[in-house]
């Protein structure tokens, strides 16, 4: 469920930049092992989006080449997300255009 780190520390295995077919065959385990452990009933693992911070991570020089400051900041977050074990999630919503309107998109008056 987890690795050694460069540091010699350990993370978990939905942080690992696969370098080789063992990698990804390690992380594929501990994942099956996650789906196990909830019999299918767990829609969203605490690992899944690590996967894709890790991705990002290992292609941070992909970033680099539009903005070096992303690419420090991806690298950044994906190390504290990996050192405290994080689990990310995302939200699917449509942005509103005015925060400062309430869900029907009318502004609550501030005097009365």
């Amino acid at each position: 469920m987890t690795f050694r780190t460069d540091d010699g520390g350990r993370a978990g295995m939905s942080f690992i930049i696969p370098k080789t077919a063992d990698d990804l065959r390690k992380r594929s385990r501990m994942m099956k092992t996650w789906a196990d452990f909830g019999c299918g009933m767990l829609g969203r693992t605490p690992d899944y989006l690590n996967v894709s911070l890790a991705a990002m991570a290992a292609r941070a020089n992909f970033f680099a080449e539009s903005d070096n400051v992303t690419a420090t900041n991806i690298w950044n977050y994906y190390m504290e997300a990996r050192h405290h074990d994080w689990c990310a999630t995302h939200t699917l919503v449509n942005p509103r255009a005015s925060r400062a309107s309430g869900w029907s998109g009318h502004t609550t008056p501030t005097s009365r």
